[in-house]
């Protein structure tokens, strides 16, 4: 059974990933000239919102949690104890434009006679 789990998850994964792709149509356009105008756009925009990038903490230190295991019995008790290191906060770097960026690469298109298509 396991051999068919990862082809259904897939299955049901699809339409999620492609709910995430943009797509844009332009009659009698060809997916050349969508990249031509695409890349065009993108480098006005990159020159007009140029990326203003901040590195901020995603999540914070801590130390992880004790745990200590006893096996035998009284006479012969042994324990490990584990856990109590601590972990360094993430990071992670955002970049302040990309949303006006990203907005106004598609306003470029539409200039341009693009349409997105769902």
């Amino acid at each position: 059974m396991k051999r068919h789990a990862t082809p259904w998850l897939l299955l049901a994964c699809a339409p999620l990933l492609a709910g995430c792709e943009e797509r844009w149509a332009k009659p009698g356009a060809s997916p050349a000239e969508y990249e031509a105008t695409r890349a065009r756009c993108e480098q006005r925009l990159h020159a007009q919102f140029p990326p203003i990038l901040e590195r901020v903490q995603s999540s914070g230190g801590y130390v992880s949690p004790v745990q200590t295991r006893c096996s035998g019995d009284a006479n012969n008790r042994r324990c490990t104890t584990t856990g109590g290191n601590w972990v360094p906060p993430s990071f992670t770097t955002i970049d302040h434009n990309e949303d006006v960026r990203e907005r106004g690469i598609a306003g470029c298109l539409i200039e341009q006679g693009w349409r997105r298509v769902e």
